[in-house]
């Protein structure tokens, strides 16, 4: 049930190295691939849905891809804005590991810049976990409201921070659906293949 969210989540976990099991490679090139996924082909199911829920319209697959196609830039840099700023924030506590092969005065300012490194990770958690809880509303907001990718990361980080609780809720709950769903599927295809071999 939760394997479409993990598709893009597996890969920001392992990028910073919370699951080494995943190289740092083939963590980049799934973090790309799922977001050219999310970036076309979650852009034009979010704009039929989009469409056919808010506003009772029905829009053909091929309004929705072209929209897609013309968009898809905005998912890609609402993506990709934020991982740049936390790759950067990265890079400036990363003269602290250098300091730290020079010996022993070496590893003593190295432990001196410590709290550097420990102040950026604030900002840089925050970026993580609105990115890894949020890419899902950053599509749903570039196909619903037509946004930029500037509102799209507004608009997703201030909901995952000021609204956790109910975001936790309702991944929760969709989660269960998507289990539901997912079992009572399995259950029919179940059932037809031994109804086939029973009748027989």
């Amino acid at each position: 049930a939760t394997r479409p969210f993990l598709v893009f989540t597996e890969p920001l976990i392992a990028l910073i190295g919370l699951d080494s099991t995943i190289p740092l490679a083939s963590a980049l090139a799934a973090l790309i691939w799922a977001g050219i996924v999310q970036a076309l082909l979650g852009l034009t199911l979010a704009k039929l849905t989009s469409h056919q829920i808010a506003r009772g319209e029905t829009w053909s697959l091929r309004r929705a891809v072209g929209f897609a196609l013309r968009r898809c830039h905005r998912v890609a840099l609402a993506f990709l804005v934020p991982l740049l700023v936390l790759a950067m924030l990265g890079l400036v506590s990363a003269p602290l590991g250098l300091l730290a092969q020079l010996g022993v005065v070496g590893q003593i300012l190295a432990a001196l810049g410590f709290g550097l490194a420990l102040l950026l990770a604030i900002p840089m958690t925050m970026i993580w976990l609105g990115v890894l809880l949020g890419w899902p509303l950053m599509v749903l907001t570039v196909a619903a409201e037509d946004e930029d990718h500037f509102e799209a990361i507004s608009r997703v980080f201030s909901y995952v921070f000021q609204k956790f609780v109910p975001l936790l809720t309702l991944l929760a709950l969709s989660f269960l659906l998507t289990f539901a769903t997912q079992g009572l599927a399995e259950l029919i295809a179940l059932v037809l293949q031994r109804l086939a071999q029973w009748g027989p």
